[in-house]
């Protein structure tokens, strides 16, 4: 049982990752204002996938960069450490359903 359940997680993973890849990448705009504290994966605990709506969002993160198709959120990535990341919100339905972070 436990070699299914490993292959079940690495399937889901590889899902994930190849849904965040699919054209989703924003137009380049202006560059960000570096005002904003980059958003770190520490910060995504609060959030929650199919709870968490667009206006709970832009309350814990402020306004987004850009508003793309479809009602996602992107945030660019902020800062000059190396681990930042930028940060795109997807919703179906009202409410979260993908979080996908780009290294730049």
């Amino acid at each position: 049982m436990r070699p299914f359940r490993l292959a079940a997680i690495c399937l889901v993973v590889t899902l994930v990752g190849s849904a965040c890849r699919r054209g989703d990448a924003p137009p380049h705009g202006a560059p960000a204002d570096g005002q904003r504290r980059a958003i770190r994966s520490a910060d995504l605990s609060r959030v929650a996938l199919n709870h968490t709506t667009p206006e709970e969002v832009e309350q814990f993160f402020g306004p987004p960069d850009e508003r793309l198709p479809g009602g996602s959120l992107f945030y660019r990535a902020v800062g000059p450490e190396a681990s930042a990341a930028s940060t795109t919100f997807h919703f179906e339905g009202g409410t979260l359903s993908r979080v996908c972070r780009s290294r730049r």
